[in-house]
């Protein structure tokens, strides 16, 4: 059994390897009869197994890191309602940057994003925002369609398309959900899509946001979810001035998450965390930490 001084040196001299994931804010739901929900933000990852990043992608290489060199995280913001989330970027020997989610329809078609925004459903049927391609972050907004469930349709998630119209109540506007990550050693959603906004001449029900954070459309006698902040979730669309539900909803915030062996220590410059050189759950080789803030970090050992 080696030491634990000699498989700290060993693991030094092959370098810090560094896992992340990134994640941009989410947009803001569409205002207004019908509006769309937002699309989540942009995902990237280097950790998982399989097509585990945003849309269904391969994973992304691991990043070298040095000791005591000053990095650099921006965390974006989310979109207030009719507006697209802001991009999330992390400089470490390379930058990975991931796209905000976008807005979802107001009478009118979704804008495009990590994860693009859902179509509005008045006073036509509107198509959904695309996602971003280069690369590949997350999946289009819904297209809005006349169904039995009429709603706007729901935000691109990381992991799934957003729904538009359906034969059930469950699926009507949803929003797509978002995707799964382990990095923390715990199995959790981000950037799911916001829900669209009901259409109150149906049958009622409220629209439902995707898993990972995305808000539900504005419902019967509800107003629109914002998305969870530091999720990327994109927030839920509005449905009708006259009964107060008519405002769409902002998203959630995003996020950066690094995992990298537990021989190091993240020490803050000016960036803010919600988790800090936490231990990885089983698997007391690694720890984890979540920034929740922009700034500068650094590495010690």
């Amino acid at each position: 059994m080696l030491s634990k001084r000699i498989l700290s040196i060993i693991k030094q001299a092959a370098g810090l390897s560094v896992d992340y994931l990134v994640v941009a804010g989410g947009g803001g739901g569409g205002n207004y009869y019908y509006g769309g929900g937002a699309g989540a933000g942009g995902f990237r990852t280097s950790f998982g197994a399989g097509n585990v990043n945003g849309g269904n992608t391969a994973l992304e290489p691991s990043l070298a890191g040095s000791l005591n060199t000053n990095y650099t995280v921006t965390i974006g913001a989310a979109g207030n309602a009719g507006s697209s989330g802001q991009s999330s970027q992390l400089v470490l020997a390379s930058t990975i940057t991931t796209t905000g989610g976008g807005a979802g329809g107001t009478q009118g078609t979704g804008f495009p994003g990590g994860s693009g925004g859902g179509g509005a459903n008045y006073p036509s049927n509107y198509n959904g925002g695309a996602a971003n391609t280069s690369p590949v972050q997350g999946f289009s907004g819904g297209n809005a369609v006349n169904s039995t469930y009429n709603a706007g349709a729901g935000g691109g998630g990381a992991g799934e398309i957003g729904r538009g119209g359906a034969a059930t109540a469950a699926l009507g506007g949803k929003g797509g959900n978002g995707q799964v990550s382990l990095i923390t050693g715990v199995s959790t959603h981000y950037a799911g899509g916001g829900g669209g906004g009901l259409n109150r001449n149906t049958t009622h029900f409220t629209p439902q946001g995707g898993l990972g954070g995305g808000g539900n459309g504005a419902g019967s006698s509800t107003i629109a979810a914002n998305g969870t902040s530091n999720s990327g979730g994109g927030g839920g669309g509005g449905s009708h001035a006259s009964f107060g539900t008519g405002n769409g909803a902002s998203g959630g915030s995003g996020f950066i998450i690094l995992r990298y062996p537990a021989i190091y220590t993240i020490t803050l410059g000016t960036a803010s965390v919600s988790s800090l050189n936490t231990l990885v759950t089983g698997d007391s080789n690694f720890k984890y930490t979540n920034l929740t803030g922009s700034g500068t970090f650094s590495f010690t050992q």
